[in-house]
């Protein structure tokens, strides 16, 4: 067998691996923990493993599973593995490698194929439930939906719910709760019962001080009333859950407890993944939740796991992630009857000394000294040959003084750095709000600034263009989109033209203008002016937009000429794209804008900063946002344009994309964003007591957080470093004693939240490379950070003065940097070219072809502005289409006047094949026509295997049509109706024809518009066969549900022909 570092020689690598890594890499085939220190080389040594035990011949590489949280984490991982292998293929070394095996076992043979499987843990939760769903039995195509329609369809169900709240939160505050206390529900696997049970056994203790609920202090009161309002949000949750069962769509959440449920509950599904995957790898595991938890115990407890994480690394305890799991991976997955072997990486590839001094006295504070035995892993050192660095701190009376050092001390590192190596650096804060003062202060040092993730995709600007545009198209009272429109570059009015554009809105509205004139302070000047142009809609009935649209006399409101050519041309822009909306899909909408305003073209002409070059990248992942809203049902650009709302407020605009390291200029960012990246040079800013501070939020006091005794990490018997406190002995002697008792579990969630702080603080340090800078100003440095004052030479601290904690002086109004608008060389050299335009050919012929382009395009504008759409009702139609003119006369007249061919979709396609499959059974071939596949928007709730299923158990299987797929064509009034009745059976009263439906079954709304489909059918059968209408029955199978939906009452001929009639144009 060959050791892992003669198998590093063979491939070739520069340095052999650490005793340590050396030790998790030829570890026996066993369950282990790698407990690894920040930069300690956990993906290399990963991987490694992966190959050593492939080139042993103990794994193919097809039977390993790497899960791990971030598609980008993922893919990396995955590119290790697969290189290493292939670099082991292709080893010189390769053919004696190959010999050790033996002659039983061919490593060639095995590398022929290289596919190991590397997942998130949510992809891998996802692919269980889509291949064992139907075991519990949960829909396995359920959709899985973002946060935003999320809150969306938590709206809803709040309105609609009559039951009691006593909560005096805001109604959008309450909805927000209801979807965290949901998502924490299933976070950690618990049932409303459960959560019932807990709060009764708290009130029970309440009761039982002697002096009665009533008497206890208003603080305690507080914490059973935030308990009766979790109670009374229970039901609604529980309703909450149906809506999403119904309409099947799930979170991520609910995708990972259903997936921990299938493995806890059937057996079969652990023995098959067991089978399936030989060797587990588990990356991060120190945020992984519960419910991850017992689905990976569940699943791999008796196989090969090996999982790798840093307790100090844990920072998303918010999100359900918990150290706690580290401790009890031993436990969760042992080998042969005892806990898994724990192994350390403590040798940091990254960090220099002095970087690693200040990172272990912060790791002491959380884990205990190198002595304490339950400390997970040891204090880490650095690599034999690493340079010491530096190291430096700060504390500062003032905020500008604070951003002036650091910006000075990035400047220096900027302009001394070496030519030959990239420059890295970066700015880690915990606020965003805190960027722009860091920004303005680089920038105006000359050294170039990227400012990541302080914008969601939805604000990053040609994306904001695009949705401001929209909602100029749709509401017109919508101020600060219009506003925005016409201070962008596309527009670029300035602002006393914006000024008379908004006289002409008042003009429109019949509004007053305010009088600014008499304003002395140019600052209150501008902040009135501002107010008046995004006055209230309520103030405003007519909107900028509206006036854009109808400008009037342009001298007369003050509108400058070069204004009102912009304006015009603006308002010419808007409708045409006003005019196409109407008639093209959600997507195309904006594709439209796109092209119109040329915003694709500007985009690409934008100076990138160093060489970054962005692109339209943003643009494409906006596409792909409006791509899949535009499939939910119903979508309209003003239901998306609300979603977006809701987005930007509660999904932080949206994940524009991964953060990457990027050379040649200063990097911003938050702390979390900052995880697994790292830059030589590195400022952690605002590390004071108040940006660090502990949160005090407890399921005390927070309804939408569940008993600390129901959650996943509980402490019940107080030996975990990273588990939840838990309430365990309440006094009830006296009220007094009763408040106490709560307090104290207070204070344990206080130090609990505290200590996930200073890891937030470690991480950052842990980000450098070569040199660290850690400042605060005016408040005093958080505990964490003072400790450090003392451990560094006195040369290293840059100042340490700050304001007492008392200090009552007011604060300075924050600045912000307000972005210079861009000027594209390609406009100048337009215009210049517009100056030397070639002789005009007098081509007689082409100058009478665009005269009739444009004239038909001006009708068929003017066509579309009219208020009703009178379209001729064609002398032939087929039955889907009586059917879409009784459910919807405007939609089905647009569709005649301009006809646009249905978007395939797989529930089409699914319907195609059943009913090809039917008429096989039947012995007759299929002829379905597009627009009967197409008709309506149904949606298929089973499978093309489930939905044979039901037919073959059904009655329909053992009885022979007299028809199949009979054409017909029938006169009514002035029109004729042609179509195909699927099946037509013969009983004992006349003949019943059936038309299989693989969809939902019709609302009492739709129900009115598709009968009229059946009394067509009913009607030409009748024609075909000489009989009375009253022979012949009529009805829809609706194989999903296996029922048959026959309405007693069909209209006649006469009805239908009433119908037609009156929605013929009146001449």
């Amino acid at each position: 067998m060959i050791n892992p570092v003669q198998l590093s020689q063979y491939l070739g690598q520069p340095y052999p691996p650490t005793t340590q890594q050396a030790a998790v890499i030829g570890a026996p085939l066993a369950s282990s923990l790698v407990v690894a220190g920040a930069g300690a080389g956990k993906t290399e040594t990963m991987a490694a493993r992966v190959v050593w035990l492939v080139a042993n011949g103990l794994v193919a590489p097809e039977q390993v599973l790497g899960l791990t949280f971030t598609n980008k984490a993922a893919q990396q991982l995955a590119q290790r593995i697969s290189g290493r292998l292939t670099t082991l293929r292709q080893s010189a070394h390769f053919d004696e490698l190959d010999a050790l095996l033996g002659d039983e076992q061919s490593l060639r043979a095995t590398l022929e194929v290289i596919a190991p499987t590397v997942a998130t843990y949510d992809s891998f939760a996802g692919r269980l439930v889509r291949e064992f769903g139907l075991l519990l039995p949960v829909e396995p195509s359920a959709r899985i939906i973002s946060r935003t329609e999320l809150m969306l369809i938590a709206q809803r169900v709040l309105k609609e719910y009559r039951g009691p709240i006593n909560s005096n939160l805001a109604f959008n505050t309450l909805v927000s709760r209801l979807v965290d206390l949901n998502a924490e529900m299933e976070a950690n696997l618990v049932e409303p019962q459960a959560i019932r049970e807990e709060t009764h056994a708290l009130f029970a203790e309440a009761d039982a001080v002697p002096t009665g609920r009533e008497s206890i202090n208003k603080t305690a009161t507080e914490y059973l009333q935030a308990q009766e309002v979790r109670l009374q949000l229970l039901p609604v949750v529980e309703q909450f859950r149906s809506y999403l069962r119904e309409e099947k769509l799930m979170t991520f959440n609910q995708q990972m407890a259903l997936a921990a449920r299938l493995a806890s509950e059937h057996p079969e599904v652990g023995a098959a993944m067991r089978e399936r995957f030989s060797v587990v790898l588990l990356d991060e595991y120190q945020d992984t939740s519960y419910a991850q938890r017992v689905l990976l115990s569940a699943l791999f407890a008796e196989s090969h796991v090996t999982a790798v994480g840093d307790p100090m690394q844990s920072i998303y305890g918010w999100r359900g992630g918990s150290a706690s799991n580290l401790e009890r991976f031993p436990e969760d997955f042992p080998h042969e009857g005892k806990p898994a072997k724990k192994y350390e990486l403590t040798t940091s590839f990254r960090n220099p000394s002095s970087v690693l001094t200040l990172a272990n006295q912060v790791a002491t504070s959380i884990l205990g000294s190198a002595h304490n035995p339950k400390r997970l892993v040891q204090p880490l050192e650095p690599l034999p040959n690493q340079g010491p660095g530096s190291v430096a701190l700060g504390a500062f009376p003032t905020r500008e003084e604070e951003i002036a050092t650091v910006a000075d001390a990035l400047a220096q590192r900027y302009y001394q750095r070496e030519s030959d190596t990239p420059f890295t650096a970066a700015v880690l804060m915990r606020k965003q709000r805190d960027f722009a003062p860091m920004e303005q202060a680089l920038r105006e040092r000359g050294v170039p600034v990227e400012v990541v993730g302080l914008s969601g995709l939805l604000t990053i600007p040609e994306v904001a263009d695009m949705l401001a545009i929209a909602s100029m198209l749709v509401d017109p009272a919508d101020n600060r989109a219009s506003f925005h429109v016409l201070a962008s570059a596309a527009v670029g009015l300035d602002a006393a033209d914006i000024k008379a554009l908004q006289r002409r809105a008042n003009e429109l509205g019949g509004s007053k203008e305010i009088n600014t004139e008499s304003i002395a302070d140019p600052l209150e000047k501008l902040k009135a002016q501002i107010q008046q142009v995004l006055q209230s809609d309520q103030e405003n009935l007519a909107g900028l937009a509206d006036a854009v649209a109808d400008i009037g006399d342009a001298q007369r409101i003050g509108l400058s000429p070069e204004g009102e050519l912009r304006v015009r041309d603006l308002a010419a822009k808007l409708r045409f794209l006003r005019a196409s909306a109407t008639n093209v899909a959600l997507p195309d909408v904006f594709a439209n804008i796109e092209r119109v305003f040329n915003i694709r073209t500007e985009v690409l002409q934008r100076p990138e900063h160093a060489g970054r070059v962005v692109g339209t990248t943003h643009l494409d992942r906006f596409a792909e946002v409006v791509e899949e809203y535009s499939r939910l049902k119903g979508a309209t650009l003003p239901q998306f344009l609300q979603y977006v709302r809701m987005a930007i407020e509660h999904d932080k605009g949206l994940d524009p994309g991964d953060v990457e390291v990027h050379s040649e200029r200063v990097q911003i960012l938050t702390v979390h964003k900052s995880k697994g990246l790292e830059w030589q040079h590195v400022a952690v800013m605002h590390c004071d007591s108040d940006t660090y501070k502990a949160r005090t939020e407890t399921w005390l006091k927070q309804e939408h957080r569940i008993p600390s005794a129901l959650l996943g990490d509980a402490d019940e018997d107080d030996q975990s470093m990273f588990g939840s406190p838990v309430l365990s002995e309440v006094d009830t002697e006296t009220k007094a004693a009763f408040a106490r008792s709560l307090e104290r579990h207070r204070e344990a969630f206080k130090q609990k939240n505290a200590a996930e702080a200073i890891r937030l603080f470690y991480v950052a340090m842990t980000r450098a490379e070569d040199s660290l800078l850690l400042t605060c100003s005016e408040k005093p440095p958080f505990e964490a950070f003072e400790q450090l004052h003392d451990v560094v030479d006195a040369d290293a601290i840059l100042r340490w003065e700050f304001k007492p904690e008392d200090g009552k002086e007011q604060q300075l109004p924050r600045s912000a940097v307000f972005p210079q608008p861009l000027e594209p060389k390609g406009a100048d050299e337009v215009m210049a070219a517009l100056e030397s335009l070639p002789e005009l050919i007098q081509d007689g012929d082409l100058f009478q072809t665009w005269e009739q382009d444009v004239s038909a395009i001006i009708q068929e504008h003017k066509a579309l502005e009219a208020p009703s759409v009178e379209v001729a009702l064609p002398r032939e139609l087929t039955a889907t289409d009586l059917v879409s003119l009784r459910d919807n006369p405007e939609r089905f007249a647009r569709r005649k006047r301009r006809p646009v061919p249905f978007k395939p979709n797989e529930y089409a396609k699914r319907g195609t094949a059943f009913h090809e499959w039917i008429e096989r059974q039947f012995g007759q071939a299929a002829l379905l026509d597009e627009q009967e596949l197409a008709f309506g928007e149904e949606y298929v709730e089973e499978n093309l295997d489930q939905l044979k299923e039901h037919f073959l158990a059904s009655e329909w299987l053992d009885r022979t049509p007299v028809a199949v797929e009979q054409p017909f064509e029938v006169a009514i009034g002035r029109h004729v109706l042609r179509g195909r009745m699927d099946a037509v059976f013969a009983q004992d009263d006349g003949f019943l024809v059936v038309d299989w439906k693989t969809g939902q079954l019709p609302t009492a709304q739709e129900r009115k518009s598709v009968e009229m489909q059946l009394a067509v059918y009913r009607l030409a059968w009748a024609k075909l066969q000489g009989i009375e209408p009253e022979a012949v029955q009529a009805a829809f199978y609706y194989v999903s549900k296996h029922e048959l939906l026959a309405p007693q009452h069909l209209p006649d001929a006469e009805e239908l022909a009433q119908l037609l009639e009156a929605q013929n144009p009146k001449r």
